[in-house]
Order: C-alpha cells, then structure tokens, then sequence
C-alpha cells in the first residue's frame, strides 16, 4: 500500500503468494511460506509468550512482536497482519510486504493449482481491507497483474467486492506498453474469448484510492507497478 493518501499492495501466489501495497504504499501476502515471524511483527522481544496484535492484556505492546510467533487461527493472523499494517502506516510507511504461509487446506508450497493461490491471495486482500477499515479511512484499489485475471475475480468475488466500502479494481494492463507488450496483450485479449466485462466501472471511486494492492504479481511487473502508481 502507499501512503500520501494512497498506498499499494501486491499479491502473488504459486509457491509466492504476495500482495503488494503501494500509495504511494506497497504490500505483499504470501500463502505458500511457513508460519513464521515476518512482517506481522515490527521487531522481536524475547519472550516464550505466544501472543498476538490483539492480545486483550493491557500491559502487552502490539508493536513488540513476540520471539515465536503462534497465532491460534487464521482470524487471528489476518487480524495481526491488519494491525501491524496499520500500525505501518501510522509510522509514515509507503512500501510494504505482507507474507502469508499455506492456508489450512492441502494446498502447499509446491501443490495445487495457481488458481488456488490467486483465489486464496484474493480473499485474504479482501479480508485485511476490511479489517484495516475497522481502524482508519481506507479507499483501497485491488489491482491484478492483466484483465482476464481481474475478470475472472470480479465474477468470483462479486459479492465479497461489494462487501468492501469504496473499493476499486484495476490491472496493470491499464499502464502503457511498448510496441511488443501491447501486441502480445492484443492477442492474449483476442484469445480470451469471454473478456466482456459487465462490470468494467461497478467498482470505481469518486475519490482516488488511499492504499494500492498489487495482487498476484511477479517480480517481472515491477516497473508496471511503479508506473501504474
């Protein structure tokens, strides 16, 4: 996510599953990795206590972390990453990472298909939006890596979409290409035989986005990433 009143958010998945948030901020959630410390804690303290963000002890610091990190469920870690975003963004941060491990399914690092992973990226992005609009104004923009992805996702998540108050969707083909980028999209959309979008302007804001999320990227579309925010 981006602050400066947008921020950015990316998400991939296959073994990496990442979001990115760009607001200018950036984030990447990752669903693949192993449950382990990573950006849901702002810095480690040595302590055997397995607590999270939301621990309900009032003398427990949200932005100490904890030296083993053991949420209890996912309701729990989606809550943490939320906090710990929010928390990032409250310090003037612009460029952040978010990294998930596996969901509770037999989906691994290494198993099933990318649809899986983006479907999994999607729903936890959506998830962290409105939990992180429990805490402050959000105007989040969900942007995928092309249409096709970013048409399928509206058809699937449409009514989870709508849940989301002021959120839009983009894609990074909506940056301008080169000469062989834009042929080779050219054909990918010719291909695409059900590209009709009936909900090509359902979700968009009178109001630009306080926080991108760049879901299911590659490293490969960095520089649309930049260009785009």
């Amino acid at each position: 996510m981006a602050l400066s009143t947008a921020m950015t958010m990316a998400i991939s998945s296959l073994p990496h599953n990442n979001i990115n948030f760009l607001p200018p901020l950036s984030c990447s959630i990752s669903t693949t990795k192993p449950l382990r410390n990573t950006l849901f804690k702002i810095k480690s303290l040595r302590t055997e206590r397995e607590a999270s963000s939301s621990d309900p002890n009032p003398g427990f610091d949200p932005k100490s972390g904890v030296a083993v990190y053991k949420p209890k469920s996912y309701e729990v870690l989606v809550t943490d990453a939320a906090n710990s975003l929010a928390y990032a963004l409250q310090e003037g941060k612009s460029r952040l990472e978010i990294d998930f491990p596996p969901l509770p399914s037999d989906i691994s690092s290494y198993k099933g298909s990318s649809d899986e992973f983006i479907d999994a990226n999607i729903q936890l992005v959506l998830t962290v939006v409105k939990k992180l609009q429990e805490k402050k104004e959000t105007r989040a923009c969900i942007v995928f890596p092309d249409k096709p992805e970013k048409l399928r996702a509206s058809k699937l998540f449409k009514a989870a979409l709508d849940s989301v108050d002021g959120i839009s969707i983009g894609s990074l083909d909506d940056v301008p290409a080169g000469p062989v980028a834009s042929f080779f999209r050219s054909v990918r959309n010719t291909l695409d035989f059900d590209f009709e979008d009936e909900n090509e302007d359902r979700w968009k804001s009178s109001e630009p986005p306080s926080l991108f999320i760049f879901i299911n990227c590659s490293t490969r579309e960095l520089g649309y990433i930049e260009k785009y925010v």
